[in-house]
């Protein structure tokens, strides 16, 4: 793992193919179209493709956004999704408090989930409760009944309270004459409570050292992330993506062809109530004929320079530099076959098709305008893709003298690149897996 730190600023474009396939579909399981109708795909499209592509062949690097599944507990086998804060426990543990947490195992609030209880906040004086929202500007309207709530209720431990006597979930404490006391409030309501209360009296979440572990994630050191809950954390990413949009023209300039198509199922729905319940379902699926995404992006690595300056002098941590140049090479390598990689039903026939990787010199500060408008792409006996414009605006002299190099990845067999001749760009075959990485 080359640890060197990457400094350069990076233009380019992926292209990815879809034949018979639907790479981004709408809620109505359609491709994603444009209000003019042409096709396009979101930035989280290609980003989830690279996810997948680190996560399956780098399980040494952490990837934070990335879909995880936990048991919930007496569930009777059931699982969920992960939320952001459980991604980031998975990985790193309980998030970090910049003084003591509270250690002890008796609770005054407890919530019920029709199954079972779980401790929600530990045990108050009434005087301290009384005097945090004396001291606020506004008491909220849930003041009193907190208030009351730490006067009446008694310290248990949570295998002391006994949950079979509620008839339906919500939040309850447990009075001195060991009567439960549901608070008729709203779960959103309890939750900022709740939260409110545990920050104030058992310290805040230690902001920087959240940082620092996520700037630890390969995908958040380069696509940066939004962290909102008990630590509200902004990371401005280095990899900046643009939406794809199909510039692939039929003959005549027609754009768009999609269809849906009808599947029969083996099975019967055996929660219909009609004639239907005595029949196989069906099914459908949508796909577009033939489109070729063009995902603009851009990489500047001072983007991070504010969140590793907050980080620098944390103690006993190994120091982040920035983005990484093995960062950099998984990165190009995800780009080249990570949409290729990801295999589905409905992902077969998605493939990267090019990769145009345009490095500018050390400390240049040019800046180079979206790639997609200059890209067309047409199909001949192989797929053309038509970068002569793209040719145009690098080869012009002020542009020229910027870049320290143009590398166009591509497959030879199935694509013929068009308006390149003479432009001095480097061409490389579009590679599964290059060699250095033992795949």
């Amino acid at each position: 793992m080359d640890t060197s730190k990457f400094t350069k600023r990076v233009y380019g474009a992926a292209i990815v193919k879809a034949v018979n396939a639907n790479y981004n579909a709408d809620f109505t399981k359609m491709p994603r179209t444009l209000p003019s109708g042409i096709v396009y795909a979101t930035d989280k499209a290609l980003k989830y493709t690279n996810r997948y592509f680190w996560y399956k062949n780098y399980p040494e690097d952490k990837i934070l956004y990335f879909t995880r599944y936990k048991i919930v507990e007496n569930g009777q086998g059931q699982y969920i999704p992960m939320s952001l804060r459980e991604l980031y426990e998975n990985l790193f543990g309980a998030m970090e408090r910049n003084s003591k947490k509270h250690t002890g195992n008796k609770m005054m609030l407890f919530y019920y989930d029709g199954e079972k209880a779980e401790g929600k906040l530990p045990s108050l004086k009434p005087s301290a409760l009384s005097k945090y929202y004396k001291e606020l500007d506004e008491k909220p309207a849930y003041a009193a009944e907190f208030s009351r709530m730490a006067t009446e209720a008694l310290e248990c431990k949570i295998e002391e309270v006994e949950s079979s006597v509620f008839d339906e979930p919500g939040y309850f404490y447990v009075s001195k004459n060991g009567e439960a006391v549901m608070l008729n409030l709203e779960d959103s309501v309890m939750e900022s409570a709740i939260e409110d209360l545990d920050i104030y009296f058992f310290g805040k979440y230690d902001k920087i050292k959240v940082l620092y572990n996520l700037l630890n994630c390969l995908d958040v050191r380069l696509f940066g992330v939004t962290f909102a809950g008990n630590a509200n954390v902004s990371i401005h990413g280095p990899v900046q993506v643009c939406s794809g949009v199909d510039r692939f023209f039929y003959e005549g300039g027609v754009q768009n062809l999609s269809y849906t198509e009808q599947i029969k199922s083996p099975v019967r729905n055996d929660k219909s109530n009609n004639k239907e319940a005595e029949m196989t379902t069906i099914g459908s699926a949508s796909k577009t004929m033939e489109a070729h995404y063009v995902h603009n992006f851009s990489i500047n690595p001072k983007n991070l320079d504010d969140s590793l300056n907050i980080v620098k002098n944390l103690e006993g941590v190994q120091p982040i530099p920035g983005i990484f140049q093995s960062d950099i090479e998984k990165l190009k390598e995800s780009l080249r076959c990570g949409a290729t990689f990801y295999d589905s039903t409905s992902k077969a026939g998605l493939e990267n098709e090019v990769l145009i990787w345009v490095e500018l010199k050390e400390g240049s500060k040019q800046v180079i305008p979206n790639f997609t408008e200059l890209i067309s792409v047409s199909r001949e006996k192989k797929v053309v893709v038509d970068l002569s414009n793209v040719a145009e605006l690098l080869n012009r002299k002020h542009m020229k003298e910027q870049i320290d190099k143009v590398c166009v990845y591509y497959n030879s067999l199935y694509t013929e690149l068009k308006g390149i001749d003479n432009s001095g760009f480097s061409l490389e075959e579009l590679e599964l897996f290059e060699s250095n990485t033992g795949k």
